[in-house]
């Protein structure tokens, strides 16, 4: 019902589905939302952090509290974990991952090297299914799943207002976005799909198997 309404009222909802780590990015996509509030946003979106909380990182998301009251920043809400996200994907305008490969931070004093984990995040491909057009960053596997201008928009890493102005293009024309998002769902099942999987991996498995009965056999001195 709290989506629906938000919906209701005009408001875009931009989802980001990922737990509350530095290289995740959080911090960057803070500072976008602030500038997309200084352009006139602060009424017109919603952005919605799905994900657990790491006790570990206490310290950061402490930090990014503060940097959320720094910012007057109150269109942004930390969900927590959700079992079933899937209602998320299907009220969301926009989903976005702001993941960082590698940087430093400094917060409380005191310097953090941040090193991302980053690989082929299954959230990206989640929104893809649901035809939600996706911003992410350019990094690790992302590039090979998000078709730049096509299914969605790559930013670089660290850039919160290249971030920024992506969520803007996407929000701003809507015809583009569902565009994108219906490339992004013919994307998927066309590249990535469990048929797609399970065929590949069979295909593997069998061009390794005939390579081996192909091979010669060992000289023997």
């Amino acid at each position: 019902p709290f989506l629906e309404s938000l919906r209701t009222r005009g408001v875009k909802v931009v989802c980001c589905f990922a737990s509350l780590t530095p290289f995740k990015g959080c911090h960057h996509l803070i500072e976008a939302v602030a500038l997309l509030n200084a352009r006139g946003w602060r009424e017109r979106l919603a952005v919605l952090w799905i994900g657990d909380f790491i006790p570990v990182h206490r310290d950061y998301q402490g930090w990014l509290e503060r940097k959320l009251a720094g910012h007057h920043v109150d269109n942004f809400t930390f969900t927590g974990w959700h079992d079933s996200p899937f209602s998320f994907y299907r009220h969301a305008d926009a989903t976005v991952l702001p993941s960082v490969s590698e940087e430093e931070l400094r917060f409380d004093g005191r310097s953090h090297r941040v090193v991302g984990g980053e690989g082929f995040p299954i959230t990206n491909l989640e929104a893809m299914s649901f035809a939600v057009p996706v911003v992410a960053t350019r990094i690790s596997g992302i590039p090979e799943q998000v078709e730049h201008g096509v299914t969605g928009l790559l930013v670089p890493p660290g850039d919160p207002a290249a971030l920024a102005d992506a969520l803007e293009r996407l929000l701003s024309d809507p015809a583009a976005a569902t565009a994108m998002g219906r490339e992004g769902a013919r994307r998927v099942e066309e590249r990535f799909s469990t048929r797609e999987f399970v065929e590949g991996m069979v295909r593997a498995y069998e061009d390794a198997a005939g390579s081996r009965r192909s091979a010669p056999p060992p000289v023997r001195a």
